[in-house]
């Protein structure tokens, strides 16, 4: 199985996925839509599992999420 690469964009309410193998070729990309009314804590629940379930067929060797965008910083 080869290896790839998450990658997140997260958000309050959407969270960008994008699965790349070490050559740049994009496999999968998907966003998932979270209820901006849940708490946190349940949006973190929510999405740690939907990796866990969803994104089990992949050999996952590298996690990368994206910073925060700081406007006027």
């Amino acid at each position: 199985m080869q290896e790839v690469v998450l990658g997140l964009d997260v958000s309050t309410s959407r969270v960008g996925l994008s699965i790349l193998n070490y050559k740049a070729d994009l496999i999968e990309c998907k966003v998932i839509k979270l209820n901006s009314k849940d708490e946190l804590e349940d949006r973190c629940y929510y999405l740690e599992n939907y990796i866990i379930n969803n994104l089990i067929k992949y050999n996952i060797k590298e996690i990368f999420i994206e910073s925060p965008f700081m406007m006027f910083s």
